[in-house]
């Protein structure tokens, strides 16, 4: 599941939200009310848009349910009786895939995405809450040498993965030099010299 959700945080009450994403359905055909707290925050002064992705394996869900109910929540310093306005779209249910080192989000690997994840390394948790990603859905992105941790050992593996393609290290059968091949070539003949010697 993936949607936008935009506002101005200057106008509402504390200029700050966390967003808040649940899933209810009729708990008599075994659903439920399941919740995804703190997806994503805020406090910037500017016009901000939350891009949320989702997925749906994370919520507690029924085949057997019969409805189910979308519900958005933003939990922040309101005061009483203040009004905020803030707009939803491009809600969907999509199949939503996460691209090995693709850090900016663009569905592909390049130069941009190295400088996006130096600056995400900084402070992990506040890329994760900017990009509305869950705690699965980060390490898919960012664990590049697949070893269960984001640290930076990753970043290494990043300029791998953008050098060869490849984020695995593993080792590599040298080529022998030119001089090498031909001294294993003597070699091989004295061998074959010698056998014919010893007939």
């Amino acid at each position: 599941m993936k949607f936008d959700v935009t506002y101005d945080p200057t106008s509402l009450p504390a200029g700050s939200i966390s967003l808040y994403v649940a899933l209810n359905s009729d708990s008599a055909s075994g659903g439920g009310w399941s919740q995804q707290d703190n997806l994503a925050s805020s406090s910037t002064s500017s016009l901000k848009t939350i891009h949320v992705e989702i997925p749906m394996s994370v919520f507690t869900l029924s085949k057997t349910s019969n409805w189910y109910q979308f519900v958005l929540g933003l939990g922040g310093n309101w005061g009483s009786n203040l009004a905020g306005t803030i707009y939803i779209d491009n809600w969907q249910i999509a199949n939503i895939h996460y691209v090995l080192g693709d850090f900016n989000g663009d569905y592909q690997v390049t130069n941009a995405d190295l400088q996006a994840m130096l600056g995400a390394m900084k402070d992990l948790n506040s890329y994760q809450l900017s990009q509305g990603l869950t705690t699965a859905a980060l390490k898919a992105i960012a664990d590049v040498n697949g070893d269960g941790l984001i640290n930076a050992a990753d970043i290494q593996a990043e300029m791998r993965l953008l050098a060869t393609g490849s984020a695995g290290g593993g080792s590599v059968t040298p080529v022998p030099e030119p001089a090498s091949i031909v001294l294993l070539g003597l070699v091989g003949c004295a061998l074959f010299s010698r056998k014919l010697l010893s007939r």
